[in-house]
């Protein structure tokens, strides 16, 4: 079988929380096992497993210790006095079958429990290759991308979306921004949005975690990362013109998505969250800086402003409108 983990337990009625912790503990451990199961008296007659709710605070915590670490519970009926007492729990979906409950085990009140366990649990070897990125010939790597006049190659797109930028930029007012004229007074034009310079993306490649996984790009931030000086400037010409004409590039828009299960039964759709892992994040950091540096510089946000702001926060803008009230009621004294 493997490392598989086969396990008995029986928890008394008035057994007290620390005993129960100390248990969860050592459940926490075996659970890391490729394979348990664990069968036994726990009784939580309150548990609901159908709902899977509970009222006592101890059953709770049973069903919470369940959902972290992953197991399920098998058996459906009750097996003493319309009570489900005895539980069949296991981590590996398909591991335990032909669950049957009835008849008694010598002269015990319980119903007795027979199962199957199926299949063997070794382990199946991955056949799928993966790149080595830390054995990858980096030198090699900035020698070819350094012969590549970059400035010309992307000229031609480079042109295509000045044009676009062109003819939707104005330095006309619009409706939307009177607020910024009556603060600033002052329109600003082209020449004034800040631009996304090599210097900056360099710095924003060799602070990649390399540790972290790949996007839907393909492109492992190891080799970001290696390859920061020769990519920094391609880069930097494609974030200038993308954020400047307000378009991303079709692969930017793909994502992988992944359902993580939170809690309650693994049947249930409605238990799980979406988390999306998408391509483009390095560029979202930089142009977040780039703009809130502008945005001070031009002094666009107003001192008043604490929401959304570095330094700033509720608590800020509490003390600052206490003084203002303490100041006025002072003066008016």
């Amino acid at each position: 079988m493997g490392d598989a983990v086969v396990g008995v337990y029986y928890r008394p009625p008035d057994q007290d929380g620390e005993v129960d912790e100390a248990f969860y503990n050592q459940l926490q451990v075996a659970s890391q096992s490729q394979a348990l199961v664990l069968v036994g008296d726990f009784n939580y007659p309150d548990i609901c497993w159908k709902g899977y709710t509970a009222r006592n605070i101890q059953s709770k915590r049973f069903l919470q210790c369940t959902d972290d670490n992953f197991l399920t519970q098998l058996v459906e009926e009750p097996m003493r006095r319309e009570a489900l007492l005895d539980l069949l729990l296991t981590n590996k979906e398909g591991l335990v079958e032909g669950i049957k409950v009835g008849g008694k085990l010598g002269c015990s009140d319980h119903g007795k429990i027979e199962f199957r366990i199926a299949g063997s649990t070794h382990k199946t070897v991955s056949r799928t290759e993966t790149l080595d990125f830390k054995r990858a010939n980096y030198v090699l790597f900035k020698k070819l991308l350094g012969e590549i006049p970059w400035a010309r190659a992307l000229e031609g797109k480079a042109e295509l979306l000045n044009a676009a930028f062109a003819s939707v930029f104005t330095a006309q007012a619009t409706p939307h921004e009177l607020w910024t004229l009556e603060e600033s007074e002052k329109v600003w034009t082209k020449e004034d949005l800040p631009l996304v310079e090599e210097d900056q993306v360099r710095e924003q490649l060799r602070r990649l975690d390399i540790h972290k996984s790949m996007g839907p790009d393909g492109i492992h931030p190891r080799v970001l990362r290696e390859l920061a000086d020769v990519i920094a400037g391609p880069l930097s010409i494609i974030f200038e013109r993308s954020w400047r004409t307000g378009k991303v590039p079709e692969d930017w828009r793909k994502a992988n998505v992944i359902p993580v299960f939170k809690k309650g039964k693994k049947e249930d759709l409605g238990n799980y969250r979406l988390v999306s892992l998408t391509s483009g994040k390095m560029m979202k950091r930089l142009l977040l800086g780039i703009i809130s540096k502008h945005m001070e510089e031009k002094k666009a946000i107003k001192s008043s402003q604490h929401g959304f702001t570095k330094g700033k926060s509720c608590l800020s803008n509490l003390i600052a409108f206490y003084d203002g009230m303490t100041g006025n009621r002072a003066n008016e004294a």
